[in-house]
């Protein structure tokens, strides 16, 4: 399986260092855990023992902005930072192209809807029926264009959300249409 493959891979280029960046999955904690890895990092949660199969940790402080969190782990390893979030760099051919998606499909006022989350942890995934309902209250109540956004992967999955919307004629799909920057500049 991909599991075992990456567990091998991870033990046999004698990695120094793992980050575990997700939170809830106990997932990642194991296959951090599993890499014999010579210092694993990982959030530390309120609840719960995923914390004990890292070398360090660092607390997951309800509350505060993900980037903050993030940034801890930089704090727990000396590396220095200015707290700042990164901006995007945007190129000229991102905004030309995003403008062009626009005009054509005449969008002036819109809301960005996305659906997608991990596949890793499922639970997280808000059902589609309830996204429906939620961009059809959207359309009526706010009378806004929305625009469904993702990976070409997620494109199925989107279109069978838009398929349970009511008012279709306000809702456009962008999966797979957009690289990261173009997304930014679409945000």
């Amino acid at each position: 399986t991909d599991s075992i493959r990456i567990i091998k891979f991870l033990r046999n280029n004698n990695s120094d260092l793992i980050i575990d960046l997700e939170p809830l999955s106990n997932y990642t904690a194991i296959i951090s855990y599993l890499s014999k890895s010579r210092k694993k990092i990982g959030f530390k949660m309120a609840a719960g023992v995923r914390h004990r199969l890292y070398d360090e940790t660092v607390d997951y402080e309800e509350g505060k902005h993900i980037n903050d969190k993030f940034l801890n782990f930089a704090k727990l390893l000396r590396i220095k930072h200015d707290n700042k979030l990164i901006k995007p760099s945007l190129e000229d051919t991102d905004k030309k192209n995003i403008n062009h998606l626009l005009n054509e499909n005449k969008i002036k006022e819109f809301i960005i809807f996305n659906i997608n989350s991990s596949d890793l942890i499922i639970e997280r995934k808000y059902l589609k029926d309830r996204f429906a309902k939620l961009a059809d209250y959207i359309i009526e109540e706010y009378n806004k264009n929305l625009i469904f956004v993702g990976t070409f992967n997620q494109l199925s999955y989107v279109n069978s959300c838009i398929e349970m919307i009511k008012n279709k004629n306000k809702v456009y799909n962008f999966c797979g249409k957009t690289s990261l920057s173009e997304l930014a500049y679409l945000i």
